[in-house]
Order: C-alpha cells, then sequence, then structure tokens
C-alpha cells in the first residue's frame, strides 16, 4: 500500500482550485460572499463590509441585515434580504430570504401605491395567495437547479422541500416552507452537531451563561449583557424575532423565518399566546420550558428575579412612546433625563421586545428591540413608569433552562389578554 503525502505545491494547488471554485460560487451566488476557502475564518465585519450590509455587534453576538430590491438576485432567483449572523467576531451563518409571506405582501402594497391603485388588505391577501401559489414552487425549482448546476446534486433528500448541498465545510440548505422560499450558508461542523446535542447539557450551557452575562454597574443597573442584536426589518416580525434573540441567547439555532413558520406569524402579525405555546413544544424537547411568571404589567420584583438569573423577559406593550423613548435613552448618563411631552397617535401599536435590565434605585428598565429604529441599540432605558404606561396586560414571558425551576412554573400559554390582537 502507497503513502501519499502533500507537498506545500500540491497544497498551494488544492487551495488554488479551492479558491477558483469559491469565486466561480461567488458568480453563480451573485455576490462576492467568499474571499478565499472558508467562510468562517474571516471576519465577520469585513464580510459584512464587502457585502454592504449593515449591522453591529453586541459583545460576542453580531447580526448584519440588508433588505434587497426587486433586481436583486441570489443563485438566479429573486432575494428579499440577506443576513449575516457573527459569533465572537466571525462569520457564523447566512440567510438568504427569498419569496416569503411578509416581504411580498409588503412589495404588493408597493406596488399599487406607486402605481396609483386603491389596495384593501384583503385584496392584497388575495393577490399574495396567487403569488405564493405560483412562485414559491418555481423559485424553490430555480434555486435548487441552479445550486445543483454547480454542486452537483444534495446529499441529503430526505425531505423533498429541504436541499441540502456540503461543499468544503460549508452547508448550503435550501428550504421551502408554507410561508417562505430561504438559502442558509452554515459551517459543515456545526450543523451536524446541532443535530444531536444533549438537551441536559444545552439547558445547563444556557443556565450558566445567562448567569455569567449579568453585569452590575456602580449606579445601579443590573442588565444582561451580549443579547444577539437581531433586526426584524420592515416585516411586522416583533415576535418571532424577540423569540430569536432569546433562543440564540440560550445557544440554540433557529432564526426568524423558521420562528415565523412553526409559530403561525403571518402578514397581520403575530397571536402571543399561540406563538408561546407552539414555542413551548418545539423547545421542550431541547431542554427548555416557556414559562409565564407573571401578568403584565412588569414590577420590579419580578425583573429583579429574571434577570438576576440571566433570563430576559418577552413583554408585549404600547409602542407608540417608542421613538421618544429612544431619544431619551440615548442621553442617559447615569440616569434617564426629565422626559419632554409630546402628543401620542391615538391608537395603540402592539409590539413585543425583550426586558433585559433594571434600576432599582431609579426605577428604571432595560429594553432590547427587533426594530429598524431600535436594534442598533444594545440597551434602550424607559422608567418603569413609561413601562407601567405602555403595558397590554399580557402574560411576561421567560425560555427557562429546564435543569433549572424558575418562577411561573407551569403557567398555561393560553392565559393571556387581548387573544385575537396581533403585535408587529
Amino acid at each position: 500500500m502507497s503513502i501519499h503525502r502533500f507537498s506545500a505545491l500540491g497544497l498551494a494547488t488544492f487551495l488554488g482550485i479551492t479558491g477558483a471554485w469559491s469565486q466561480g460560487l461567488n458568480r453563480e451566488l451573485g455576490l462576492p460572499l467568499w474571499q478565499g476557502t472558508s467562510l468562517w475564518a474571516e471576519d465577520a465585519a469585513t464580510v459584512a463590509k464587502r457585502l454592504n450590509i449593515p449591522g453591529g455587534v453586541n459583545e460576542k453576538a453580531g447580526h448584519f441585515k440588508k433588505d434587497l430590491g426587486p433586481k436583486d438576485q441570489i443563485f438566479g432567483v429573486r432575494a428579499y434580504s440577506i443576513e449575516l449572523y457573527a459569533d465572537r467576531g466571525k462569520v457564523d451563518r447566512i440567510n438568504v430570504g427569498l419569496i416569503n409571506r411578509a416581504d411580498l405582501f409588503n412589495e404588493i402594497m408597493r406596488e399599487a401605491r406607486s402605481s396609483g391603485k386603491e389596495l384593501s388588505e384583503a385584496q392584497a391577501l388575495v393577490e399574495l395567495e396567487k403569488r405564493m401559489q405560483r412562485d414559491a414552487p418555481a423559485d424553490f425549482t430555480s434555486l435548487t437547479a441552479n445550486i445543483a448546476r454547480r454542486l452537483g446534486l444534495p446529499t441529503v433528500k430526505d425531505e423533498p422541500e429541504v436541499k441540502v448541498w456540503d461543499w468544503s465545510g460549508h452547508l448550503l440548505t435550501a428550504e421551502r416552507t408554507s410561508t417562505a422560499v430561504t438559502l442558509k450558508i452554515t459551517p459543515t461542523e456545526k450543523s451536524r452537531a446541532a443535530g444531536v446535542s444533549d438537551p441536559a447539557r444545552a439547558g445547563l450551557n444556557a443556565a450558566v451563561h445567562g448567569r455569567d452575562s449579568v453585569k452590575r454597574r456602580p449606579n445601579g443597573d443590573v442588565v444582561i449583557s451580549g443579547i444577539p442584536p437581531i433586526s426584524q426589518g420592515a416585516r411586522g416580525f416583533c415576535v418571532p424575532a424577540s423569540w430569536e434573540k432569546l433562543i440564540r441567547f440560550n445557544g440554540l439555532d433557529l432564526d426568524v423565518y423558521q420562528l415565523a413558520d412553526r409559530g403561525g406569524t403571518d402578514v397581520q402579525g403575530t397571536l402571543l399566546a399561540p406563538f408561546a405555546a407552539k414555542m413551548a413544544t418545539m423547545l421542550e424537547p431541547k431542554g427548555f420550558q416557556v414559562q409565564f411568571p407573571a401578568k403584565g404589567p412588569p414590577t420590579l420584583d419580578m425583573l429583579r428575579s429574571q434577570i438576576d438569573a440571566g433570563r430576559p423577559v418577552l413583554w408585549g406593550m404600547d409602542s407608540r412612546q417608542f421613538p421618544a423613548w429612544v431619544a431619551r435613552s440615548v442621553k442617559r448618563t447615569t440616569r434617564l433625563p426629565a422626559p419632554t411631552p409630546g402628543t401620542l397617535p391615538p391608537d395603540p401599536a402592539p409590539h413585543a421586545l425583550l426586558i433585559i435590565g433594571y434600576n432599582a434605585g431609579f426605577q428604571e428598565i432595560a429594553l432590547s428591540d427587533s426594530t429598524e429604529l431600535g436594534a442598533r441599540f444594545p440597551e434602550i432605558w424607559i422608567t418603569l413608569a413609561d413601562a407601567q404606561a405602555a403595558d397590554m396586560g399580557q402574560e411576561l414571558v421567560v425560555l427557562t433552562p429546564a435543569t433549572t425551576s424558575g418562577p411561573g412554573s407551569g403557567a398555561s400559554p393560553v392565559r393571556t389578554g387581548h387573544p385575537t390582537k396581533r403585535w408587529y
């Protein structure tokens, strides 16, 4: 039996071939994603700059997102958005949103406005269904065929609406659900490991990570640091985006498209209680429990017990004051300045976000938001009085590792106010 030794020249030749393949893949993809042989070795901010994707980093976690235009294509198929996730400064994954109900609905409404047509929501929904039924299967077929022309047949074909290619340490996963067609690029090793993770170990790791993430400052601030800075973009995805923050903070790897599809989010928003119930069913086998420590408005005692344990709290609130909160929060040094009186719009604007901190002495709490306005700020501080005035009587939600016993264990996800109200 002969022994083959790789010389420096042979290795250089191999890397050159792989690099040429990556450049060819860039051309097929339609973006200069790969600079060398491995995307995962690159600095995330550098890749985001190369792709012209805005975003930011909050300690170890980063998120960059760009909405695409009608002429933008990925593997020859119309794409609506691209997201880059970062972990410890390196690229962690790429998500491409192709045709999907949320972005397509917004596009239909924009088309009507630009052409001077009056289109009701009901008419837009009819057009949405027609286009999804016509275009989603065709887009998925074109996407997978175009990837296969470059990388060959998929390596995993068990599910007809999921196609996977394993190329040089990168998994390319094309998926079609009832709500979206997506393309994800993830590290091969990470993707394989994610399928065999031990729920007990995942829960224990999350509990330790949560406690270690609690920071206490000299002014009395107690804040959970390192919340992933997810942006929902122009979609009414505040609930799945907030859940994505919770889930990623706890070490799990589900994105907003998967969560919106499995949780029942549609173009008209999200019902909080049914979404939480579906999250509970999905996350229990992974070592986590969905719990309801109290009903709003949030109190300092309740927040202290959760934040001190490293558990962010999902809160349903009225966001009419939110722009004023952001403007005041950016001026905070030691504590918030006095509020400036303003006029509110007439109708409540239901919104969901995370409470991630408190200051008992100042009677203030810290928020983490996913909207285009709030996603760039790691902390948005408001007063407890602000929170009480904006509360909409919903159950507060936490995601608790099953290895711990947090307050609110066993609370029913259907115990909530405004059962038919949707959240954006």
